[in-house]
């Protein structure tokens, strides 16, 4: 089965109702559509589950909890307002 794609040439500013784009609105870009897959993420999900437990280590696990919050305040100090 072929994918079908649309290809265009259009204004920026003919697509600012629709995006927000970094050109300028006098610029042309060149715009590409594709249909969206479908995906069954049940399947996805069920095969991925638990591939990375044996890299777990359950003594960090509470450690883990704080990482990022720990992470911050050693980067850049207590930020809490």
């Amino acid at each position: 089965m072929e994918t079908q794609q649309i290809k265009k040439i259009m204004n920026v500013a003919d697509l600012l109702p629709i995006m927000n784009l970094p050109w300028s609105e006098t610029q042309q870009v060149e715009v590409f559509v594709f249909p969206l897959r479908q995906k069954d993420s049940n399947i996805t999900a069920q095969s991925m589950q638990g591939v990375l437990s044996q890299y777990a280590d359950v003594n960090l696990i509470e450690a883990e909890k704080n990482a990022w919050q720990a992470n911050i305040e050693e980067k850049y100090g207590d930020i809490r307002y």
